[in-house]
């Protein structure tokens, strides 16, 4: 998901890529990543979960309006609105 993030941005883009402390954010193969692609790493502060409230009060809105009470029984990725 991240690889192809990155191929969608344009030249001189720099986005912020915030995530928890989980293993697979400190993983080498995912810093390397962010530091080809020339983003910039946010990470919250180790038990501290006020740190992480806007994002995951922006993720838990994107997931009200945009997932829940769609029907995805028809496999129906052709009918979701993209961004």
């Amino acid at each position: 998901m991240l690889d192809e993030a990155v191929l969608s941005l344009n030249e001189n883009e720099n986005p912020i890529i915030h995530s928890d402390c989980g293993c697979h954010f400190r993983w080498l193969g995912w810093i390397e990543r962010i530091e080809k692609a020339r983003l910039i790493r946010s990470m919250s502060k180790k038990g501290c979960p006020p740190d992480n409230a806007a994002c995951e009060g922006f993720f838990g809105r994107l997931k009200n309006e945009m997932f829940y009470g769609y029907s995805w029984n028809d496999g129906g990725a052709d009918n979701f609105l993209t961004i």
